[in-house]
């Protein structure tokens, strides 16, 4: 015991640098104050931490926010649009609305309408779980809703096929109106007017 004393705490005349014991001591107490900064650091950080947070509105600080110039009073184009059964819509959330508010991860979504209520319309639509897709159906307020733009390039095409098959009948033709790759061009052979040739020897210039 008294030697465990004597290193904890050597004598002041053994504190000197051809000491042995004084080398021990000095290097405890570097070791003592080295893990009683980081020992502060870790409790201060563990302060300054953030707790974790797995609420339903969890990390949607800048999914739900508004664009620029979109804040403030609520559009009525929201109450005034007429969904029915069968339309498509994009489930964009309106982070000013909290009733019938969806759940982030059908934001940016497209779904079909299945049902209409008086301030509500239920939306089916194909989630994503780890390898296949399963059929959601979800009712969502009609504020966080629009109605989609995914079908107009496929009913303008639907709408001049049907012009063309039109116009073909009336001349008694039949017309394909199926969609083909693009093709490779054709071989073709190039032409030119050689008249002078005139190679020249390599020359090295330095």
């Amino acid at each position: 015991v008294f030697f465990f004393l004597m290193i904890r705490r050597p004598p002041r005349s053994t504190q000197s640098r051809s000491s042995a014991a004084s080398d021990v001591y000095k290097r405890q107490v570097s070791t003592q104050s080295t893990w009683g900064n980081f020992n502060q650091q870790k409790t201060r950080k563990k302060e300054l931490q953030m707790p974790h947070a797995f609420g339903y509105r969890a990390r949607t600080r800048q999914k739900f926010s508004k664009p620029f110039r979109k804040t403030g009073a609520i559009r009525m184009i929201n109450y005034l649009t007429a969904f029915r059964v069968g339309d498509y819509v994009d489930i964009v959330v309106d982070g000013a609305i909290h009733k019938g508010m969806p759940h982030n991860i059908y934001h940016g979504q497209t779904g079909k309408i299945f049902t209409v209520n008086p301030r509500s319309v239920g939306v089916v639509l194909a989630k994503q779980v780890k390898q296949r897709y399963m059929e959601k159906r979800i009712h969502i307020r009609v504020e966080h809703v629009r109605r989609s733009r995914c079908r107009e390039a496929f009913v303008e095409r639907i709408r001049k096929n049907d012009e063309l098959k039109h116009a073909a009948s009336g001349k008694g033709q039949h017309l394909s109106t199926k969609r083909k790759p693009v093709e490779p061009r054709l071989a073709t052979v190039v032409k030119g007017d050689i008249r002078y040739m005139h190679p020249q020897v390599f020359k090295e210039v330095f």
